[in-house]
């Protein structure tokens, strides 16, 4: 009997390619995290060849049996595709597996038109809100810093789109474009700045035989040009032009009894800042009415003296800026040669002074007046201001309270001398070193005024 030995190579391709946490071609991760990406095979004879490679670039080879290759995740990996080969000497096709890469990550988000826009006053405001994340949103929202924003103002209820129609400078500032998806929030912002004409307002200032008008525009650009001051009579018809000073200010010399009647009246102040209001008009108008002066002390009785030329005068009649007549304790009618001033020239004529005694002044007596003298030939009319000469009172009440950095302080206005008042807080320690002088802080007449100090 012959025996012979019998050698037999079996060969076997490698199979079962997959990719580890593969879920229906798809594997994710969290934008911050690592990743590791692993192709498995189960391996043929003989040994096989891994080749991983993703469209973003990478090109590795590995294997027998698995190959890996680990990445940090960030927004930009995202839905980046990969491919695993695996192939040995025996084959000539390989094995092939593919997977795609999710990556889930905060909104990315950015507003079309910018980080600044510049609006005037009138115009329409579209915002449109661009993003990018995964997964898709669960919330898009504007806000602004100052104002609550309509649900209405967002175009056909799309919330990326912010329409405000007729825009004013209440909504300057900043508007947020806020997204919200399971990762975190996104924002974006933008600052919108509202051009608008300006609003006048006039301070009358006193001082000796001085009176000052300060035209103060508020407006925006605030670079204004300053046209002359119109100066008209209390019903409104014109005297004359002023030229006032290159920041609207105006300066009357009273130093004359006939100066100061010549001098009452209304005085208009007409700027401009290159933006039109809503009827299209670029010049802007304030007025203030300079009316003679009368002093009084608070809780003291005064005199009003009157000089009235007439041959004769029945009344006088005086009524306060309510057109409210008002009572006084007494009246001495005199008559007497008054001293005019006609085509130039000083002269005395026959006419009457006039005397009232006020009661005790309070701070309600303070204010504009109108005198009205009459007579069977006709009547005529006096404006004038009676201020205080006194110094305000000393407010009362004060309270502090002290809340971790914050002092709250609060106490009761008393009467302002008869003229705007202001306040000023000092902060000292207990061994009256002063830290900080707070003011000057505006009057709000509000009985109890509360301010409140940053330590």
């Amino acid at each position: 009997m012959i025996f012979s030995q019998c050698k037999f190579n079996f060969t076997g391709s490698p199979s079962n390619l997959r990719f580890l946490y593969d879920n229906k071609g798809l594997i994710s991760g969290e934008e911050g995290s690592e990743i590791t990406i692993t192709c498995l095979v189960d391996s043929g004879d003989p040994l096989e060849t891994l080749f991983l490679q993703s469209t973003d670039g990478l090109f590795i080879e590995g294997g027998p049996g698995s190959i890996h290759h680990s990445l940090p995740l960030t927004y930009y990996k995202h839905r980046i595709n990969f491919t695993c080969k695996a192939i040995n000497h025996h084959m000539t096709v390989p094995l092939t597996s593919e997977v795609q890469l999710l990556v889930k990550y905060k909104p990315r988000v950015r507003i079309q038109e910018g980080t600044q826009l510049t609006l005037k006053e009138g115009e329409n405001l579209i915002l449109k809100c661009d993003f990018s994340c995964y997964p898709d949103p669960q919330n898009i929202s504007w806000h602004h810093v100052r104002n609550a924003i309509d649900e209405t103002n967002k175009i056909h209820g799309d919330p990326r789109t912010l329409e405000i129609n007729s825009v004013t400078k209440t909504h300057a500032g900043k508007f947020i474009c806020k997204v919200i998806n399971e990762v975190a929030t996104g924002y974006a912002r933008i600052h919108i700045t509202v051009q608008y004409p300006p609003l006048v307002n006039i301070s009358v200032i006193r001082i000796a035989n001085l009176v000052k008008l300060d035209c103060n525009p508020q407006g925006l650009p605030n670079v204004y040009t300053f046209e002359p001051w119109e100066h008209t009579s209390i019903t409104g018809q014109h005297i004359r032009f002023l030229n006032g000073d290159n920041k609207g200010n105006l300066i009357l010399n009273q130093t004359k009894p006939e100066s100061t009647l010549q001098d009452t009246g209304i005085y208009i102040c007409s700027v401009s800042n290159g933006i039109s209001d809503r009827n299209g008009r670029f010049r802007q108008t304030g007025h203030a009415t300079n009316q003679a002066a009368k002093y009084g002390t608070f809780g003291q009785a005064t005199i009003l003296n009157f000089d009235v030329y007439s041959l004769e005068v029945d009344d006088l009649v005086i009524k306060d800026e309510f057109n409210q007549q008002r009572v006084f304790a007494s009246e001495i009618k005199t008559q007497a040669n008054i001293s005019i001033v006609i085509h130039g020239t000083n002269m005395d004529v026959d006419g009457f002074n006039i005397k009232i005694m006020t009661k005790p002044l309070t701070g309600e007596d303070f204010g504009n007046y109108t005198a009205t003298a009459e007579s069977r030939y006709g009547k005529t009319t006096y404006h004038f201001t009676l201020q205080s000469a006194s110094l305000p009172l000393s407010p009362y009440n004060m309270t502090l309270a002290t809340a971790a950095t914050r002092i709250f302080v609060s106490w009761n206005r008393n009467f302002d001398g008869g003229y705007q008042q202001e306040f000023y807080i000092e902060l000292f320690t207990k061994y009256m070193v002063q830290l900080t002088k707070y003011g000057p802080l505006a009057d709000t007449n509000a009985k109890t005024i509360v301010y409140t100090l940053i330590r």
